[in-house]
């Protein structure tokens, strides 16, 4: 009797491409509790800029001396910028930018990409939306905000 040891070429070939599979539906399910934490913590870094923001202006924190101040922040598509006075202006030295990860990008109806808090009451005047998406792995992250500059959570 002859027996062949080792396996055939369609053998290997098969084995072969079950571990490629396997390899590849473990890696996305490790990668995306990642995404997703990246994400969380984005859009409370993003959250916790704008309260700072609307504090300042309750307090009536003075910039240029001329009396309380409006504070806000303005949206890119993938980065923000602190700013103060009731409008922004790209070219003042005084903003500060934010830039988010590769892959995150906002979205907002906010009037020219821009949020502002009423100097002494820190309100905003108008019901905003803003979404933070991972256009990676499409989640995505969305707050309303009444009036009054709180944000309400749409996840």
């Amino acid at each position: 009797m002859k027996f062949s040891r080792g396996f055939t070429l369609p053998e290997l070939l098969l084995v072969l491409g079950i571990i490629v599979i396997l390899l590849s539906v473990s890696v996305g399910s490790i990668l995306r509790p990642q995404r997703q934490s990246t994400l969380s913590t984005t859009a409370e870094l993003l959250l916790t800029d704008l309260k700072s923001q609307q504090q300042k202006a309750i307090s009536g924190l003075t910039v240029d001396g001329s009396g309380p101040s409006a504070f806000g922040i303005h949206l890119d598509s993938n980065q923000y910028q602190i700013f103060s006075g009731a409008v922004y202006s790209p070219s003042d030295t005084g903003n500060f930018t934010v830039d988010l990860d590769l892959g995150f990008e906002f979205t907002s109806d906010f009037s020219q990409n821009s949020i502002v808090f009423s100097p002494a009451s820190g309100e905003t005047g108008a019901l905003n939306t803003l979404t933070l998406t991972d256009t990676q792995s499409g989640f995505n992250v969305t707050y309303t905000f009444n009036r009054y500059g709180v944000a309400i959570s749409q996840n």
